[in-house]
């Protein structure tokens, strides 16, 4: 994986507040699985997700990530 640090130069930034809950199944009382949201502050603007792979796809996409870089070990 790589790391970068503060002090590295980003020409462009990009921030997401992240909401993560789980849903109970109130009949069988266990986990009927999580739900996601992400928030950006500047705008207010909300998009929800019923799994990971949705969020990671959609930041993906806003954030311009080609599936090679993606891959990268």
């Amino acid at each position: 994986m790589n790391q970068i640090t503060i002090s590295d130069s980003l020409s462009r930034r990009r921030s997401f507040w992240l909401r993560c809950w789980q849903i109970l199944d109130e009949n069988a009382n266990h986990s009927a699985g999580w739900w996601f949201s992400l928030e950006d502050p500047q705008s207010g603007e909300k998009v929800g997700f019923t799994d990971i792979r949705s969020v990671t796809e959609f930041l993906a996409r806003e954030l311009g990530i080609e599936d090679h870089e993606q891959n990268e070990p």
